[in-house]
């Protein structure tokens, strides 16, 4: 998010940002809220539109990293997606802090 703001040609004098935290001392004024989609329709455009662009991705990055199946679940940790894990171990797309869990029971 840091990056998109960054590279901005209009700088926002403020942000709303869907969630309850983000940077401390951020340079743009910013406000947190928890589900902040429900309320805010540009929130809720926003979270359509990064979850179509990623899923796209996910789908595109599948054809390179086809142990995982990406295309069937997207990356999301269905139950199929944690046995592909503890079968081919982690790839370096797979956030380590999401997998901690996972990765911990493999470590022999």
């Amino acid at each position: 998010m840091d990056k998109a703001v960054n590279n901005l040609s209009i700088k926002p004098e403020h942000l709303i940002i869907d969630g309850n935290r983000f940077y401390k001392n951020y340079p743009t004024p910013y406000t947190c809220l928890v589900k902040g989609d429900a309320n805010y329709t540009s929130i809720a455009a926003a979270s359509i539109l990064a979850k179509v662009y990623r899923d796209r991705l996910i789908v595109e990055l599948s054809k390179t990293y086809d142990k995982w199946e990406l295309e069937r679940h997207k990356g999301y940790l269905t139950k199929r997606h944690i046995e592909l894990i503890k079968q081919n171990g982690i790839s370096d797309l797979h956030r380590k802090t999401f997998c901690k869990n996972i990765t911990s029971s493999l470590v022999s």
